[in-house]
């Protein structure tokens, strides 16, 4: 079943403490695949303006 605004709009709302389960969630899944990403950039400042 495809899914609609409608359908969409039924979902009850997330609350602060679910909130800040999926921050740190995040957070945790950028913190650990960081030093993967950033290897690939010779520099992390910019050249003339440029990055």
């Amino acid at each position: 079943m495809a899914q609609t605004i409608n359908s969409i709009l039924k979902y009850p709302e997330i609350n602060d403490h679910e909130l800040q389960i999926s921050i740190n969630h995040a957070t945790n899944i950028i913190k650990r695949n960081l030093p993967d990403f950033t290897e690939h950039f010779q520099s992390n400042t910019s050249s003339n303006n440029f990055f």
